[in-house]
């Protein structure tokens, strides 16, 4: 968290939420996001980049194994924003995105 402290990103609370993964995970968030008032979509990992509006917020919520092959991915469509929910995977998982300027 101290990475969204220190940098100067959009907001996941004022901009469409697109959640990547239908597993309990993915479900949980965005039905709570849903509950907090966000414009929320979720969508399979599996589903092209095309499924995911440009600049959303995008939250991957998939295995560690499938994170960085799936923000390479998702980086196509252009999100503000990306994130995962796993613990054991550092940020560097999201480097293709973040070299094609996602925050």
């Amino acid at each position: 968290m101290r990475e969204l402290e220190r940098d100067d990103i959009p907001s996941p609370l004022s901009t469409p939420l697109t959640v990547v993964g239908r597993g309990r995970v993915g479900r949980s968030l965005a039905a709570a996001a849903e509950r907090a008032g966000a414009q929320v979509s979720l969508v399979s990992h599996e589903e092209t980049p095309e499924t995911i509006p440009a600049g959303t917020a995008t939250l991957l919520c998939v295995p560690d194994d499938r994170i960085a092959a799936t923000a390479e991915r998702v980086a196509d469509g252009a999100p503000s924003l990306l994130g995962h929910t796993r613990g054991a995977t550092t940020l560097e998982a999201l480097a293709a995105a973040a070299e094609r300027g996602t925050a």
